[in-house]
């Protein structure tokens, strides 16, 4: 089971890039904040709450709906486990997808990594 505070980046299909931080709290829920990066620094955070489909040794999937200015948007998140090497302690990479009902969110789909440091 996946534990902990996870920290890393993600970098969407459209080109945007945005540092991350991922709090498993327990087998069933996850916090999530995301900060988009652009020309000027980081964007201000964007956070939620993430229920965990699946957990295992090598796999977690990830959903959640959050509302936004013009309805809700869904994510869904897969993870696989990866090996960090000397860089952390640990690392999950993996895919994200959102949808919404507005197509105007500056995140559609892309690539995630998270580490986690002791």
């Amino acid at each position: 089971m996946v534990t902990g505070e996870w920290s890393g980046k993600l970098v969407d299909a459209t080109g945007i890039e945005a540092v991350v931080q991922m709090d498993f709290k327990d087998g069933e829920q996850a916090s999530w904040q995301v900060q988009v990066r652009g020309t000027h620094g980081f964007s201000e955070p964007l956070s939620g709450t993430f229920s965990v489909a699946k957990d295992d040794a090598e796999q977690v999937r990830l959903s959640g709906v959050e509302k936004i200015a013009n309805g809700t948007a869904k994510w869904e998140v897969e993870l696989n486990s990866a090996d960090a090497g000397n860089h952390a302690a640990a690392a999950l990479l993996g895919r994200y997808q959102v949808t919404a009902e507005d197509d105007e969110l500056p995140l559609k789909s892309g690539v995630l990594i998270l580490w986690q440091y002791r």
